[in-house]
């Protein structure tokens, strides 16, 4: 994403392997923010569409930290997601 530190790191050198991804889930839910500074919108759901996540936009989140909202500290969506998942 033209980040030098992350270009340094080399984290992303190796192509993303996405069938192993899958492999390895029984399920994935995506969250992605669309005000994410970091993060393209073009790029989550680029993701989605590679490993066909369950897939949810919020707004007004940032890169889901909580000094970018204090909601992010609890995150109220993923809780309900993994008792739900928990239920099937």
């Amino acid at each position: 994403m033209g980040e030098a530190a992350e270009k340094e790191s080399g984290y992303y050198d190796a192509p993303w392997q996405w069938d192993k991804i899958k492999s390895h889930a029984d399920w994935i839910t995506q969250f992605i923010s669309t005000d994410d500074p970091y993060i393209p919108k073009d790029e989550t759901k680029f993701i989605h569409q590679k490993l066909n996540t369950e897939y949810h936009e919020l707004t007004g989140r940032g890169h889901f930290m909580i000094d970018q909202n204090p909601i992010n500290n609890t995150f109220p969506e993923i809780i309900e997601i993994i008792e739900q998942k928990n239920k099937e």
